[in-house]
């Protein structure tokens, strides 16, 4: 019979798959002691910090729920980009708001550009979510909207 050679031909063929599964073990970060040191490790973020991801995004308004796979970018304090992903992942819609232009639409089937104030109202229109840009920027950022409380 040649089951011995054929089991330890299949033996050493599941060992070598499992040897590259080792699991990494990270070292674990100490707790802060105090919940007061989480509100000022989210103050103490630098002047232009920057966030960038992919992210599903749902909304759910007026009865309706809509999801999205996005890309985002944004700089604190005051500069966001968000393009929806569209099958394929092709972009389907881009949002950039900042100070100095407010907020710029483009939906690239339509081959049409929008811009307006970068305001919660322009929000709503785009995106049925009543919130400032500004404010999504901050919440990004682990601060609460709304004014910064540390200027």
């Amino acid at each position: 019979m040649h089951i011995k050679p054929l089991l330890t031909l299949l033996l050493s063929g599941v060992l070598l798959c499992h040897a590259g599964c080792a699991a990494v073990r990270t070292a674990q970060l100490p707790l802060l002691p105090d919940p007061a040191a989480y509100v000022q490790a989210a103050f103490t973020v630098p002047p232009r910090a920057a966030l960038s991801g992919i992210a599903r995004i749902t909304i759910n308004a007026e009865n309706k729920s809509r999801s999205y796979k996005t890309v985002f970018a944004c700089s604190y304090p005051d500069a966001l980009r968000l393009e929806v992903v569209g099958l394929f992942n092709q972009p389907g819609l881009y949002v950039s708001a900042n100070t100095d232009t407010g907020i710029t639409l483009c939906v690239p089937s339509e081959n049409a550009w929008y811009r307006g104030p970068a305001t919660p109202e322009s929000m709503q229109r785009i995106s049925g979510i009543l919130m400032d840009p500004f404010d999504i920027v901050r919440t990004l950022h682990g601060r609460p909207p709304g004014p910064d409380p540390s200027t």
